[in-house]
């Protein structure tokens, strides 16, 4: 790899990794093959702070610099944008089942992301930039400048998400008796 390194990332199954390396003035996202060292594609993308790649190997996540959080499909070559944060994407992390991205920012917050539903769920404000999951994915570890706190993250036991559109101003909603009706 050429130029100054900034990070590296292997995937999956380690027979590729993804390299941010700036060569003189740009920054460039590289792909390699991991037994020869070849290139496979090379594009510059301006100062990434922060990548992750599904452990699905659907995607790899990008926390750039200027705030975007995108997610990279290799296999169809195209590129998503989630979302920002707004002070620069600062890291990103999967968790095990890779449906959820976590990205943490310079205003440090961590916002997970559904990717199921391309859309955030969940802000964590704890003044902090950086999770990391248990091998298991019961478990993470909420990493702030003078503590480490561990958590679970907890999904609803029944979740649904309507079809149709309930109207722009919604106040008010209650659940019939037996459960049954919204």
């Amino acid at each position: 790899v050429t130029g100054i390194v900034h990070h590296v990332e292997f995937s999956p199954d380690g027979s590729t990794f993804v390299v941010q390396h700036r060569i003189e003035k740009p920054w460039f996202t590289s792909f390699y093959d991991a037994v020869g060292g070849i290139l496979r594609t090379s594009v510059m993308t301006g100062w990434i702070n922060g990548m992750a790649w599904d452990p699905q190997d659907r995607w790899i996540a990008f926390a750039a610099r200027e705030g975007d959080v995108t997610l990279y499909d290799r296999k169809q070559d195209t590129i998503r944008l989630l979302g920002r944060h707004r002070n620069g994407a600062r890291t990103a992390m999967f968790n095990i089942a890779g449906d959820l991205l976590f990205t943490g920012g310079g205003e440090q917050e961590i916002i997970c992301w559904d990717l199921h539903l391309w859309q955030p769920v969940l802000t964590v404000r704890h003044r902090s930039t950086q999770l990391q999951f248990r091998a298991d994915g019961e478990e993470c570890a909420l990493i702030t400048r003078n503590a480490l706190q561990l958590c679970t993250l907890e999904r609803p036991a029944a979740c649904r998400e309507l079809a149709v559109d309930l109207g722009g101003s919604l106040q008010h909603a209650a659940i019939s008796p037996d459960g049954r009706w919204l």
